[in-house]
């Protein structure tokens, strides 16, 4: 069994290499995000309008979620006691 003798050039080369590998599945994972989680493109004022109003729902419904869960487990509670 005879190992590779590793020389700074070729570890500068394979650095380069792993470097252009990860920059590219950076590129397809923002891509792949930006399609999952992005609204749909808006060609009307009205589909404009229905984005922005699905995104406030989602919002919303969001905060409700967090506040009835907080609530739930009583950490709400303690902050909204009047402290006498």
């Amino acid at each position: 069994m005879t190992r590779e003798a590793y020389t700074i050039e070729s570890l500068d080369k394979r650095k380069r290499e792993l470097d252009k590998r990860i920059s590219q599945c950076e590129e397809s994972i923002s891509l792949k995000w930006h399609t999952l989680f992005a609204p749909p493109e808006a060609d009307t004022k009205m589909q404009r309008w229905v984005n922005h109003v699905e995104r406030a729902i989602a919002v919303y419904d969001g905060f409700m979620m967090m506040y009835k869960l907080a609530h739930r487990f009583g950490k709400i509670k303690s902050l909204l006691r009047k402290k006498k």
